[in-house]
């Protein structure tokens, strides 16, 4: 369908009419098509979208709502941008079109903002100069550097969040389903590194939360994004265990039983790792 707005793509965040038309006609097919939509096995009872944030752009964090039939409702981000550039939009996944839209004279395409380069350097910016847009806020961690020119991308990965890469140093993950709370992965990975100085893991680099006021309940800080330094990835512990465990088995028919060496030294270190990281924990104390 295509969504139209009397006013332009600047007034979105205080035009309901377009909001309810946009979680009534286009989020329940869209949303379900979304890997980062954990709801599909749930029977779904409702769409809404809760509130809207405006940061530079002007670009959009959507909060939606869903709500089912049985338990608890969820909260997921979506991040809009409006194209109105072909060109651009050659840029664009079909899985990012939410739809085609008309705010004010201009025809364009509704899209998720992460596939728009803008969006995400406006995204680095803010982090690396601490800022805050509304109820949005930007935190820098230790390990940011500035830099003259910003390059980033999507990278090509469907699972329960985003993943955005800049300067090719840098990996941040966009959360979708939303916690109530501050997330704990982003407590735990800048306690360890920023405090604790674990260095066996990526580290830490910025965050930015919804500085969202609860009812009675005070201030409730809820995570959008995390930025950690970017780490080439060989292969995980488990993988690399079972491809150990496949030479063994393999040289077993040939009446070799023997354990590569280095087995051992891995061992040894992950061991070491884990010590590491307890102690990096209990410097909290």
């Amino acid at each position: 369908m295509l969504l139209q707005a009397q006013s332009p793509w600047s007034g979105f965040a205080t035009d309901f009419t377009v909001w309810q038309s946009l979680a009534e006609n286009v989020l329940p097919g869209y949303l379900n098509t979304c890997r980062w939509f954990a709801g599909k096995a749930r029977q779904q009872a409702d769409f809404q979208i809760q509130t809207i944030h405006t940061i530079t752009g002007p670009y959009y964090l959507t909060i939606v709502e869903v709500t089912y039939t049985d338990g608890d409702p969820e909260r997921y981000l979506l991040p809009l941008a409006f194209i109105t550039d072909q060109t651009a939009m050659g840029n664009v996944p079909e899985k990012g079109v939410l739809t085609p839209a008309t705010f004010g004279d201009e025809t364009g395409w509704l899209i998720d903002a992460i596939y728009d380069e803008n969006f995400r350097n406006t995204l680095y910016q803010n982090l690396l100069n601490n800022r805050t847009e509304g109820a949005i806020s930007f935190q820098k961690g230790k390990g940011l550097v500035a830099s003259e020119a910003v390059t980033s991308r999507v990278l090509p990965v469907d699972s329960s969040n985003s993943a955005l890469v800049f300067n090719e140093m840098y990996f941040m993950k966009l959360y979708r389903k939303l916690f109530e709370q501050t997330n704990p992965e982003v407590e735990m990975v800048a306690f360890l590194t920023e405090t604790g100085g674990f260095e066996a893991i990526p580290a830490y680099v910025g965050s930015f939360t919804w500085q969202q006021i609860g009812a009675g309940s005070g201030e409730k800080d809820v995570t959008l994004g995390m930025m950690q330094k970017m780490v080439a990835n060989d292969k995980d512990s488990w993988a690399m265990t079972g491809d150990y465990l496949n030479d063994f088995l393999y040289a077993v028919p040939n009446r070799l039983f023997t354990v590569q060496e280095d087995v051992f030294e891995k061992v040894a270190l992950l061991g070491k790792r884990t010590a590491e990281m307890h102690l990096a924990l209990y410097s909290k104390t």
